[in-house]
């Protein structure tokens, strides 16, 4: 008898567990609601627009330089950005001024 028991409360408490999706709370949902809203909005400004001033720098930086590490050791914005120095030295020989390209990759 005392296994009967055992599984009819097993079977209830599984029964009664809200399935994972109803767990997240209200602030989980809203938090990312936020997120996506907010990645679509940078996305939708980034696509319409042109590249920024420091890109158009972070690839003139690129041009015409070896890919070593005076070039890599180089200060980006007053910081170290070894692979953001890489992006733009890639991006630089793959395909130059590709707006589309330079977005999607920073």
């Amino acid at each position: 008898m005392t296994t009967d028991a055992a599984a009819r409360a097993e079977d209830d408490t599984a029964a009664a567990a809200p399935p994972l999706l109803a767990r997240f709370d209200r602030f989980a949902w809203w938090f990312a609601a936020i997120i996506v809203l907010q990645a679509c909005w940078l996305a939708g400004l980034m696509a319409s627009g042109w590249y920024y001033q420091a890109d158009f720098a972070n690839l003139a930086a690129a041009t015409g330089r070896p890919l070593s590490w005076a070039y890599l050791s180089h200060a980006q914005g007053g910081h170290l950005d070894v692979i953001g120095r890489v992006v733009f030295w890639v991006l630089n020989r793959v395909d130059p001024l590709n707006h589309s390209l330079t977005i999607a990759a920073r």
